[in-house]
């Protein structure tokens, strides 16, 4: 009889003691895992606007309101000059799924300063390497950094923003991988205009 007693409840302790031990290692390691990923992501920032650190400049990032979310995107992070308060640039975080479904999203950031377009970023994906990733993921960036917003086909508050002919002709073969980020890539460049 005591052994059944006993049992129950030496288990019953040895779960608590684990439990309280692992709950004071995730209060330890929180802020550091929070700070590593804000570093992480500051670092795609700076990538995305062609800064080396962000002396001189302070960001403010707000979930995306439900016409960007829409559209895929996730995040619009302003960055601001502090001595006088304009608008640096603003970088667009966004989640499609293209080819690879909604299992394996294309997760990517986008960039815009003084009305260009100053990079593109995926940070994970599910393309097909040949198709999706070399055609459309590989070749975004270098195609639309140094792109002026304004002279982009039909760029307008009216949602008509479209990447140029020439964009989707050479990426022929990645419909579905094409056709995701092309909607992101608008909603991204409509709003970009509305903010400046």
């Amino acid at each position: 009889m005591k052994k059944m007693i006993k049992l129950p409840l030496f288990l019953a302790v040895v779960c608590v003691v684990t439990t309280g031990l692992l709950a004071a290692v995730n209060a330890w390691t929180a802020p550091i895992i929070e700070q590593h990923q804000l570093e992480e992501q500051n670092k795609g920032y700076l990538q995305m606007l062609g800064l080396e650190n962000l002396n001189g400049k302070a960001i403010e990032t707000t979930d995306a309101d439900e016409t960007l979310a829409s559209k895929g995107l996730t995040k619009k992070t302003v960055v601001t000059n502090t001595a006088d308060d304009t608008v640096f640039g603003i970088v667009y975080d966004g989640s499609v799924a293209g080819y690879g479904g909604k299992s394996s999203p294309i997760v990517f950031q986008v960039g815009f300063v003084d009305g260009y377009y100053s990079g593109f970023n995926y940070l994970s994906h599910g393309e097909t390497p040949s198709v999706g990733q070399a055609k459309v993921l590989d070749t975004l960036n270098a195609y639309l950094t140094g792109t002026d917003v304004a002279l982009t086909d039909n760029v307008s508050a009216s949602d008509d923003f479209a990447v140029d002919a020439a964009f989707l002709t050479m990426t022929a073969g990645a419909t579905v991988t094409k056709s995701k980020l092309v909607v992101a890539l608008k909603a991204s460049a409509v709003d970009y205009l509305a903010s400046i």
